[in-house]
């Protein structure tokens, strides 16, 4: 998992960040429906710090309690979280229902904010972990998310690069391209040192250690 991770990245996404949350939205195989959380060493190498089941989008369109259709779609790709939308106490406005320990994703789409976020899984949610049964959001155990909450806010905040956005259709790329200067450099901003790798694959049977 630590290699398919790493192979996964550009050098320039390796070396911008220093956690990394991969998150199998798959339904079959060993890492279906897991977050793992790994952490970049000073000597470059990844290190497991945790893996927890989650719950990602039921992947379909769907009605709310106010009969508003909605998707509940879990989009793969890359994204950062979003260090001004980060709530120990939440509840979604378009769901009704109960987010605590959220953090958003710093991500837009047709030039909204989206609201997708991490965070932990409550009452008959707990039950429903390791399959697709979110309206999107990525859940966790109630403790895992208050440690990863409580982990991220007082040890990864710093400037961070941001990925580009189309000018045309207001959506951010979420395809690993980061937002450059005119002298090439990466435009930088407030943030967390933390890169969320969303992926479609269950894995296989080996876990890879990376030096």
């Amino acid at each position: 998992m630590v290699r398919h991770l790493r192979d996964s990245l550009t050098s320039e996404l390796y070396d911008s960040f220093q956690l990394f949350l991969y998150v199998s939205k798959a339904t079959r195989g060993p890492w279906a429906q897991h977050m793992f959380v790994l952490q970049k060493q000073p000597t470059g190498a990844l290190v497991l710090l945790d893996d927890w089941p989650v719950s990602t989008g039921r992947e379909r369109d769907e009605f709310n309690r106010a009969g508003v259709e909605l998707p509940s779609f879990t989009p793969s790709g890359y994204y950062e979280l979003d260090p001004d939308r980060a709530y120990t106490d939440y509840r979604s406005f378009q769901w009704g229902e109960p987010m605590p320990y959220a953090m958003f994703f710093r991500w837009t789409k047709d030039g909204h904010e989206t609201g997708l976020a991490i965070h932990a899984a409550t009452d008959d949610e707990v039950a429903l972990l390791g399959t697709r049964a979110s309206a999107g959001c990525i859940r966790l155990p109630p403790k895992a998310a208050h440690d990863l909450y409580g982990l991220i806010q007082t040890q990864y905040r710093g400037l961070m690069p941001i990925f580009e956005t189309d000018l045309h259709s207001g959506t951010m790329r979420n395809d690993g391209i980061l937002l450059q200067n005119p002298d090439t450099s990466f435009q930088l901003v407030d943030g967390y040192k933390v890169l969320v790798f969303i992926d479609d694959y269950g894995g296989d049977r080996t876990v890879s250690s990376l030096p």
